[in-house]
């Protein structure tokens, strides 16, 4: 199996010496982990930084494993994002939102809605609602949608 997507870095986990597990959300493959070998060097570690957005090739055996990304760097936001403890606070609350989401499963709509958010981040004042909204939106995709009509 193989695919090639663009994704948004969530977060990345040590495994063993040099690799790192790679945690994206995903364009087309909705949430999505990976090993990157070498994902530890001098050279990846800036490409794998949370809210970083990056060209991904996937490949394993079996739709069913963990398989290997490759990443290339398509924008690079996490310096600007962690200039805010605005920023990395909602960054990180989105992510930990992401991770109730069934892994594999394809959420465009959110994914184009965290795209736009990352921008936004920095600006302290929108944040917070920002976030908010966001929140909402994976209730709904998780089928808890709120009217807050009322």
């Amino acid at each position: 199996m193989e695919w090639r997507d663009e994704g948004i870095i969530l977060g990345t986990r040590k495994h063993g010496e040099t690799s790192a597990i790679l945690e994206v959300m995903t364009r087309a493959h909705g949430r999505h982990l990976g090993l990157v070998r070498g994902g530890r060097s001098r050279k990846q570690q800036p490409v794998l930084q949370p809210g970083n957005r990056v060209d991904l090739l996937w490949r394993a055996r079996l739709d069913e494993h963990l398989g290997t990304f490759q990443a290339e760097a398509i924008e690079m936001n996490a310096a600007r994002l962690m200039d805010s403890a605005v920023a990395v606070y909602g960054l990180q609350t989105m992510a930990a939102h992401l991770r109730l989401l069934p892994e594999r499963d394809a959420h465009e709509g959110l994914y184009e809605t965290l795209a736009v958010m990352i921008v936004h981040l920095d600006d302290a004042d929108a944040a917070g609602e920002l976030v908010a909204r966001f929140e909402l939106l994976v209730l709904d995709e998780l089928g808890f949608g709120l009217d807050l009509s009322q």
